[in-house]
């Protein structure tokens, strides 16, 4: 598994989404949309964080509460990143089919809640309970 550290150039293999680990987040490679991206934060971000996307074009894990953008689900973390020491470049997955089971959330929001963001920007989230 790759870590994101930014301490890498751009055409680092740390900063590519890394695609084929057997892990089930990926359900169909085919559909999927990357991209590198300005993570940021506090602390290690797993793969499979659920993202959003500040107003100044850089990504944190979506929280309901903030009010800076990134409370909208729209990316996924495609990589382990530690932002513990300032921004990193990592991969992220702005479209195709995702496993809810291999996804992290902040407590604030709801699989179902991301399920319906996401959504609006191609990213399908798969294995949550029928609904009526």
């Amino acid at each position: 598994m790759l870590i994101a550290t930014g301490t890498s150039p751009a055409d680092d293999p740390l900063h590519k989404a890394e695609v084929s680990l057997p892990d089930g987040l990926v359900l169909d490679e085919r559909t999927l949309v990357t991209d590198t991206a300005t993570i940021t934060g506090t602390a290690v971000l797993p793969r499979g964080a659920v993202l959003g996307q500040m107003n100044d074009g850089r990504y944190r894990l979506a929280v309901a509460s903030a009010t800076d953008g990134s409370n909208v689900p729209c990316a996924i973390l495609a990589n382990i990143s530690d932002v513990t020491s300032g921004d990193v470049e990592g991969g992220v997955y702005l479209g195709g089919s995702v496993h809810v089971a291999c996804l992290t959330f902040d407590p604030s929001i709801t699989p179902l809640n991301a399920q319906a963001a996401l959504r609006r920007y191609g990213i399908f989230v798969k294995g949550l309970p029928a609904t009526l």
